[in-house]
């Protein structure tokens, strides 16, 4: 029951409805299964009901049990979550000190900060470019990918872009607060992307560059 209950009422979805849900159902279960098997044996052993004690005393520890069950696997469930995390922030930690990590053909490498010249997602692909004019596609979308790179190197310049700061030539400002950021000309990049009025005062923020004239 608490492996079916991961599946569709997972503890994401809303922790405390979760382990709420899961003591009564887990307990109901468990309790309605010890009563009727007990009912059964001692029909079928003595051909008389349970004694009255069973129901007070009896019942009461094995709900104890369950609770105790129960909490050892939601302990456990939120041990195993917090050793996941650690483990994503040190691999967070490394890609900041040392590069971004990409497939290339059967290899694992590690793509230093300084041949990247932006992330960038076209309809169904990710892809990052290189200063040597490559490209290698990636199973990351740019939410997750911008996470984890150093602020300070690359901005999210919209939806499609997160581009490394070497490549910004400069921006130009557009009409109701938008900017046209120049990018220096690498394969596979346009000559200019658009910032939104929202991002652009973050952006310039970021950049401390004048604009063009």
């Amino acid at each position: 029951m608490i492996l079916y209950m991961d599946k569709c009422l997972p503890y994401e979805k809303g922790q405390w409805r979760r382990i709420i849900a899961q003591l009564f159902l887990t307990s109901a279960a468990g309790l309605t299964v010890i009563i009727t098997l007990t009912e059964l044996a001692n029909l079928i052993a003595k051909h008389k009901p349970v004694p009255a004690s069973f129901y007070q005393f009896d019942l009461f520890i094995f709900l104890i049990w369950f609770f105790v069950i129960n909490g050892i696997y939601i302990a456990l469930h939120y041990y195993r979550a917090m050793q996941r995390l650690e483990k994503l922030r040190q691999e967070e930690k490394k890609i900041r000190a040392e590069g971004f990590p990409i497939k290339d053909g059967r290899q694992n490498v590690l793509l230093g900060f300084d041949l990247i010249v932006a992330f960038l997602a076209d309809d169904d692909y990710t892809a990052v470019v290189t200063t040597n004019g490559n490209r290698y596609l990636l199973d990351k979308s740019l939410d997750k990918i911008e996470r984890t790179l150093p602020s300070e190197l690359f901005f999210r310049l919209n939806r499609q872009y997160i581009v490394q700061r070497k490549i910004i030539m400069g921006f130009a400002k557009l009409e109701n607060g938008k900017l046209r950021v120049h990018l220096s000309g690498f394969e596979y990049m346009p000559a200019h992307v658009q910032v939104s009025r929202t991002k652009a005062p973050d952006f310039k923020r970021w950049l401390e560059i004048e604009p063009f004239d």
